[in-house]
Order: structure tokens, then C-alpha cells, then sequence
């Protein structure tokens, strides 16, 4: 009972990888503390930053790494990993996205440069607009050309990161129809403001704020790239799928963590009645075990349709958000499923201040939340359904 409940066989050989064993050891020395100078500083000394850069790495190797190090992460430190998944899911999304003109493609590879080499933590901000009645688009961030330079303007009401990371990515709209991806440091630049933390402990464990830009100037060579509204439109469904693929790690990594400490209780508390405690429990734990095994597999779905990205581009990215949304429905399901279940066999006694678990138990319900949100994708399911459309 206390030995590993997923085979070694079922995430890529998750605990023996350096940049796994790295993760792991950097949230165990900062849990509770990710957010501190020190803790940052201690991240840029391993691999869980650049690792995505590497330019030898083809996408569905990239997704496959981030996944298995936000499971480990999240194992240890739910908050820490969704945290980082932000910047995994960024970078993944800006590594990996076929661009068709040399121009972008050289801006972009020249940042992944930087990012593997001064290992940079990175931040995205949601993309958000509403269509007008004109056909127009209003947007969240507007950016105007003045004097050589982008002036942006706007707000965004929640950015994960918002005080330690280095790098925010974002779209803003450059006119009516088209858009530009920028990115801006977010070090020493007045003309961003940051709102307080909402008052949840999740919220100010991952450092999610509101964010201002009160006329920030950025150089032009920070726009990456401009596209009309339905390239913009399928750039952030492709991002939002690495974000649906990834996302669901952390929480599940959570949820092994709470398995495994229902799996020592059990073997370990006789029974009061007489009855071995554990063969009562046996069909329970047997059930959340596989549970786990079945929402972990999902992700090779991720795994294959990235794999052909770039040689049947148009087939892969409608795989890719699809099996995207199953991978994180199904996975930020189980793992509060699995949750509420050790909570029942476990009860009071796994609940103790000390006990990861009632931090766990907090957190996990987030998961659901997470765009696009559970009941939305069941909405949208049972609309399609409904309509023939499935």
C-alpha cells in the first residue's frame, strides 16, 4: 500500500529526470514562499524556466516535459505549479505556433534566446474583446503609434504572476480588425499598476492582481508580430489549448499527493471493529487509483496531436483543442473527485493543520474555474449535442 500508486510508466519517467527532480526540489525548499526575491532567484539556477527554449526540442517533447514537471511540482505545492503553468503555456504556445513569415519567426526565435539564456519568468494576460453592432471589435488593451513608439492603454482584471514575473506577454488591438502580440518588462515601469490580491488564499498564493496600463510606451521591437482578427483568433485558441492541456498536471499531481496520504492512513489504522481497515478501503482506494491513471493518460492525446503540428498544421490544431478540452475537463474533475473522496475515507484526521492536504482541499476546487471553465465546456457540449453538431 505505501508504495507509488501510478506506474513509473505512466508519466515519463516523472521522478528520475533532472528537470523534475529540480522542480520537486525547488518547491519543497520554497513551498509557502514562491512569491520571495530568494525563491525566484533560486528558480532561474534550474532548468523548469528554459527548458521550453530549447531550440533542439520539437513541440510535442516540449509539452511533454512541462506536463510531467507541473505534475511533479504540483505534488508538492498546488499554488506554485498553476502558477508556473502560466509561464509553461506561454512559452509552450510561442515556441511551438507555426508562423508563416520569416520576420516573426526570427523575432521569436531571437526571445527564446533570452529566455534560455537569462532565464526569464513569464507572464500572459487572457485575451479578451466583444464584437460591436458595426463589426467592429472592442478590446481589453488598445495600442496607438506615437512617435516611434506603441502606447498602450487598458486594464486586465486578473494576471496570475503579476508582481514576480519579468515578461508579460499580451494582445492589443492596433485598429478596428487587427492586433498586435507584444511583450513589456513588468521591473520598474510606473505606468503599470498593480491592484491588490483578491482575498482568497489561492489567489494570493498564485500572485493573481488586476493590472493598469496607464499609457505604457513600448519600443516597437516589442510587438512581435500583427495579424488580422482571424489569426489573432486562432493564435489564442491554440494558446488556450496549451493552457486546457496543462493546466490539469498541477492538479492532479495534487490529487496523487492526497491519495497517497489516504493510502497510508488506511494501511496503517487497524480497524476498531475487528475488520482489517484496509481491505474495507481496498475498492475505494482501487477506484481513485485508477481515476488518476485514466485522467494522466488523456494527455497523450495533447502529445500526438502536437507531434504533427507542422506537417498537417490545419488537422493537428483541431485535434489539439479538442482533445485539449477532454484533457482538462476530465483531469481538474478527477482531481477534485479523488479529493473529496480521500476526504470521506480520511475524514477529520487528514484535515490537521500540518497535513498538506487540507491546503490541497482549499485549492483544488479552482481547478474547474480555470477558462475555459467546466460548466461552460459542458454547455457547450450539450448545445452541440442538442443541435446534431457532436
Amino acid at each position: 500500500m505505501g508504495k507509488a500508486l501510478v506506474p513509473e510508466n505512466v508519466l515519463t519517467n516523472m521522478t528520475s529526470t533532472q528537470l523534475n527532480t529540480q522542480a520537486k526540489d525547488f518547491c519543497f525548499r520554497w513551498r509557502g514562499n514562491f512569491l520571495s526575491d530568494d525563491a525566484i532567484a533560486a528558480l532561474r539556477e534550474t532548468d523548469v524556466l528554459s527548458h521550453i527554449a530549447d531550440p533542439n526540442k520539437r513541440p510535442h517533447e516540449i509539452y511533454r516535459a512541462s506536463f510531467d514537471l507541473l505534475h511533479a511540482m504540483g505534488s508538492v505545492d498546488l499554488a506554485t505549479a498553476v502558477g508556473l503553468t502560466m509561464h509553461q503555456y506561454t512559452l509552450g504556445t510561442i515556441a511551438t505556433v507555426p508562423i508563416p513569415d520569416e520576420e516573426s519567426r526570427q523575432k521569436r526565435d531571437q526571445f527564446l534566446g533570452v529566455i534560455r539564456e537569462e532565464k526569464l519568468l513569464c507572464a500572459v494576460s487572457s485575451f479578451d474583446m466583444t464584437f460591436q453592432p458595426d463589426g467592429t471589435i472592442k478590446a481589453g488593451l488598445n495600442a496607438t503609434m506615437a512617435d516611434g513608439k506603441w502606447i498602450v492603454s487598458g486594464h486586465k482584471r486578473y494576471q496570475s504572476m503579476a508582481s514576480v514575473a519579468d515578461i508579460l506577454f499580451f494582445t492589443a488591438a492596433i485598429s478596428d480588425k487587427s492586433f498586435g502580440l507584444f511583450y513589456v518588462s513588468l521591473k520598474d515601469n510606473p505606468n503599470l499598476v498593480l491592484g491588490n490580491s483578491p482575498n482568497t488564499a489561492f489567489m494570493k498564493a498564485t500572485d493573481t492582481r488586476s493590472i493598469a496600463f496607464n499609457h505604457v510606451s513600448i519600443p516597437s521591437h516589442q510587438l512581435v508580430s500583427v495579424t488580422d482578427l482571424d489569426t489573432t483568433t486562432q493564435f489564442h485558441a491554440y494558446s488556450l489549448s496549451w493552457f486546457q492541456s496543462l493546466i490539469p498536471a498541477a492538479y492532479l499531481g495534487a490529487a496523487r499527493t492526497a491519495l497517497e496520504i489516504c493510502t497510508r492512513r488506511v494501511a496503517s489504522t487497524p480497524g476498531a471493529d475487528g475488520v482489517d481497515r484496509a481491505l474495507r478501503h481496498e475498492s475505494g482506494i482501487g477506484r481513485m487509483n485508477l481515476q488518476l491513471r485514466s485522467a494522466l493518460t488523456l494527455r497523450h492525446g495533447a502529445e500526438a496531436a502536437l507531434g504533427a503540428i507542422h506537417t498537417d498544421t490545419a488537422a493537428a490544431l483541431d485535434a489539439f483543442a479538442a482533445t485539449a478540452e477532454v484533457v482538462k475537463y476530465t483531469g481538474t474533475q478527477v482531481a477534485s473527485a479523488i479529493v473529496s473522496q480521500v476526504r470521506h475515507v480520511g475524514g477529520l484526521a487528514v484535515m490537521v493543520d500540518d497535513s498538506p492536504f487540507a491546503r490541497i482541499s482549499e485549492y483544488v476546487q479552482y481547478g474547474a474555474l480555470h477558462p475555459r471553465s467546466n460548466s461552460d465546456l459542458e454547455s457547450v457540449s450539450g448545445r452541440n449535442a442538442l443541435s446534431g453538431q457532436d
